[in-house]
C-alpha cells in the first residue's frame, strides 16, 4: 500500500473521531499517522488539535513548534491561533463547548483556504489564461491543417497538468486520499441532488435542441460536410479531450469568475462568459451559455465540481450534437 493512502486513511479516521468529541481515540489515530511521517504538518496540527481538547497544554506547545518549522508559511493563518488559544487556557480560560465550536470552525475554514485555492492574484490569473491559451493553439491551427487529432489530444493533457499545478500551488499540499475523499465526497452529494440531476439532463436535452435548431436553419451546413476527416476530429475532441474540462473550470469559474466577482457578480457573469465564449477562438453563442449555466451552477452547488461534472458532459455531449447537426441537415434538404 503506498505511505500517502496509508497516512490519508488514518488523518480520515482521526478527524472523524475528533468530530465525534473521541479525543483518545483521534490522539492515537494521529500517533500511528505520525509514526509513518512525522514530518507531515496535517498530522502534527491535528495531534495538537487534538491535544488541546485532552488538556495536554505541554505537548501541544512542542507540536506547534514542529508546525512552526514545517509550515512556515501558515504561521499566522493556523498555528497563531491555536497558539494564543492554549495562552488564555493557561491563564485560566475555561474550554468551554462554546469556545470549542467557536475554535473548530474557524481552524476548519483556515485548513479549508490552505488546502484549497480559491483566490487568484491577478498576474496568476493571467499567466495562466495566456498558457491555457497557448496550449489551445494547436486544437485551432495545427491539428485542422494536417489533420493530426494527437496534437489537440497532447496539448489538452499538457494544458490540463499545467492548469492543475497553477491550481494545486496552494498553501498546504493536502493528502492525495483526501483530496480524492473529498472529490468522491463532492460527487456522491451532487448525485443524490435531485435538482443538479434534473440540471444535468435539462442542460443536455437544451443543447440537443439549439444544435439542432441552429443546424436547421443554418443554410451552410450540409450532410457531406460531416464526411471529412476534420469533423472526425472533432468527434475525438469530444470523446478524448473532454478531461480538459476541469481544469477549464478552474481557470474560468473558480479563478476569473472569482476575481471579478470581488467587484460585481453580475458583470463577472458576463465578463466571463464573454472572456470563455472568445478564447475558444470563435463567437459561439452556445459557449457564453455554457459559461453562464457553469457559473450559476458553481454558485448554486457552492462546488466547482458541479460545473465540472457540466462542462464535462457537455464535451462528451459533443459526438451526439454532431449527429444532430447531421440529422436537421437531412431533414433541411427534405423540407
Amino acid at each position: 500500500m503506498f505511505k500517502f493512502i496509508k497516512i490519508g486513511k488514518l488523518l480520515e479516521q482521526g478527524v472523524m473521531q475528533y468530530q465525534q468529541k473521541d479525543f483518545t481515540k483521534a490522539s492515537h489515530v494521529f500517533e500511528q499517522a505520525l509514526a509513518i511521517n512525522e514530518q507531515d504538518f496535517t498530522a502534527n496540527f491535528w495531534m495538537a488539535r487534538t491535544l488541546t481538547m485532552l488538556g495536554d497544554y505541554e505537548g501541544v506547545k512542542a507540536l506547534l513548534n514542529k508546525c512552526r518549522e514545517l509550515g512556515p508559511q501558515v504561521i499566522e493563518l493556523l498555528v497563531a491561533p491555536l497558539e494564543n488559544l492554549i495562552q488564555e487556557l493557561e491563564n485560566g480560560e475555561r474550554l468551554s463547548s462554546e469556545l470549542i465550536v467557536q475554535y473548530n470552525s474557524a481552524a476548519d475554514n483556515s485548513l479549508h483556504q490552505c488546502y484549497f485555492k480559491k483566490f487568484y492574484a491577478l498576474d496568476e490569473v493571467i499567466s495562466v489564461t495566456l498558457i491555457e491559451q497557448l496550449l489551445m493553439l494547436p486544437m485551432f491551427i495545427i491539428a485542422p491543417l494536417y489533420r493530426m487529432p494527437g496534437v489537440t489530444i497532447w496539448g489538452y493533457l499538457l494544458m490540463s497538468i499545467i492548469l492543475c499545478y497553477f491550481h494545486y500551488s496552494t498553501l498546504l499540499p493536502l493528502n492525495l486520499w483526501l483530496r480524492y475523499q473529498w472529490v468522491k465526497e463532492q460527487m456522491n452529494c451532487l448525485a443524490r441532488d435531485l435538482s443538479f440531476r434534473q440540471l444535468t439532463v435539462g442542460f443536455l436535452i437544451g443543447a440537443g435542441v439549439y444544435y439542432f435548431g441552429l443546424n436547421l436553419l443554418s443554410p451552410q451546413l450540409t450532410v457531406q460536410s460531416f464526411k471529412n476527416p476534420v469533423d472526425i476530429q472533432i468527434v475525438l475532441w469530444g470523446w478524448l479531450a473532454g478531461p480538459a474540462a476541469p481544469p477549464s473550470e478552474e481557470l474560468w469559474r473558480l479563478a476569473w469568475y472569482n476575481y471579478l466577482a470581488k467587484y460585481d457578480k453580475y458583470y463577472a457573469c458576463v465578463g466571463v462568459s464573454l472572456l470563455f465564449m472568445w478564447s475558444h477562438w470563435s463567437a459561439v453563442p452556445a459557449n457564453f451559455l455554457l459559461s453562464l449555466v457553469c457559473i450559476w451552477a458553481y454558485n448554486r452547488y457552492n462546488t466547482i465540481i458541479a460545473p465540472m461534472i457540466l462542462h464535462l458532459a457537455y464535451n462528451l455531449f459533443l459526438p451526439v450534437n454532431i449527429l444532430i447537426s447531421i440529422c436537421a441537415s437531412a431533414l433541411r434538404q427534405l423540407l
